[in-house]
């Protein structure tokens, strides 16, 4: 089964008015489990918003999105936010940590909305940090550590509740090269251990170290299906 099935998507914004932009114009995508994919393309080409639907952040104008066997473009609002929290890790260029919680509380956040007991969430969290290299950095905020070790700590929360895919939106951008090639390097040891991984950036060199690379232009997929 594939991890996740576009098909025939089209996003239409200001639809019927002067100001009507089809960002997403008829895109049929594959990836399979265990895939990772990299998302490339000019700014306005698309990549962003189709990363929005993969993560069941948006939902298409018309066209379906399959995760996992089940159709999300039809679930209401509750039942894509479970959808979100039990299969998808997201990564953000911007890291969108809280300032006001230490690397280890950050990590615990979405844990608490599954449920999860606190001395759980306490230990998942470590391990979690400690698997991306941060175990003197349990009770440090985002504003005291660097770029890196910022995205490192997403990374680790993505992971929070066992996602089958991580979404990464342009994971190195904010980095200099010697951290962007650190996170690389994680997500490329996650997805060994069967993570389906999918990134969008606008790097080459960051895109060609992904197993196949999907580019867009004008709301379409030109090449990488």
């Amino acid at each position: 089964m594939d991890a996740i099935a576009c098909k025939n998507i089209w996003k239409i914004y200001n639809k019927d008015t002067p100001a009507e932009v089809q960002a997403l114009r008829g895109v049929n995508l594959r990836v399979k489990k265990g895939e990772f994919i990299s998302i490339v393309g000019r700014s306005g080409s698309g990549k962003s918003t189709l990363l929005n639907m993969l993560g069941a952040l948006d939902v298409p104008t018309k066209g379906s999105i399959f995760i996992d066997g089940v159709n999300i473009s039809t679930l209401k609002d509750n039942q894509l936010a479970v959808i979100r929290r039990k299969k998808i890790g997201f990564v953000f260029q911007s890291f969108n940590l809280i300032n006001s919680l230490t690397s280890l509380e950050n990590v615990m956040l979405p844990m608490v909305f599954n449920g999860i007991s606190p001395s759980q969430r306490i230990e998942k969290a470590k391990n979690l940090l400690a698997k991306v290299d941060l175990e003197k950095k349990f009770h440090t905020r985002p504003n005291k550590m660097s770029g890196g070790e910022n995205q490192r700590v997403s990374i680790a929360r993505a992971l929070a509740n066992n996602p089958t895919f991580i979404l990464a939106d342009e994971p190195t951008g904010n980095l200099d090269s010697k951290n962007g090639k650190n996170i690389m390097d994680i997500l490329k040891k996650l997805n060994k251990d069967d993570i389906t991984i999918i990134i969008v950036t606008h790097d080459p060199k960051v895109a060609r170290q992904a197993q196949r690379i999907v580019r867009m232009s004008d709301g379409k997929i030109m090449d990488g299906l």
